[in-house]
């Protein structure tokens, strides 16, 4: 029974030696890991010295461009003018757009301008009729009460001219 106690020297030993294998597993892993991230690094070095490299062409070759001998293409030339013009079609839509609804507008705030000028007008012209109306039964009825004066006083005159 000796074997099965876990505190033996050779579980001890042996145990020992698992922790060790598995130290040195772990350390070479590690190892691995850091050669290959390494490697990277200077993958990543070399790539941006080349890309420096490049830009620095391409800036130069930009530099030596002469405008005035580009070329372009029909397709391209016939793409820029469909572009442009359908950017300006568009524009174009819209501000009628707007002016119709500006005119709209416009028409239909003229439209309840006259309405309220003809009904101002309307019951300015029925006020003016009603003062007319009362001003001219006002005058009707002081003409008929001078009317009625006037043959009070001849009746009066006739009664003290024949008391004469």
């Amino acid at each position: 029974m000796p074997d099965k106690d876990p505190l033996t020297v050779e579980c001890v030993l042996k145990h020992v030696d698992d922790v060790d294998q598995r130290h040195d597993d772990a350390h070479q892993r590690l190892r691995r890991d850091f050669r290959d991230v390494e490697r990277r690094v200077d993958n990543l070095e070399h790539s941006q010295a080349e890309n420096a490299v490049q830009f620095a062409q391409l800036i130069k070759d930009l530099e030596a461009i002469d405008v005035g001998r580009l070329r372009f293409s029909p397709a391209l030339v016939v793409s820029l003018i469909v572009i442009i013009l359908s950017g300006g079609g568009s524009a174009y839509v819209f501000s009628m757009g707007l002016r119709a609804d500006l005119r709209d507008n416009r028409t239909e705030m003229t439209g309840h301008i006259n309405l309220q000028n003809q009904r101002y007008a309307e019951i300015k012209d029925a006020l003016a009729r009603a003062e007319a109306s009362r001003l001219s039964d006002k005058l009707e009825a002081q003409r008929k009460l001078e009317e009625l004066q006037r043959n009070a006083l001849e009746k009066t005159l006739i009664a003290q001219g024949a008391k004469k």
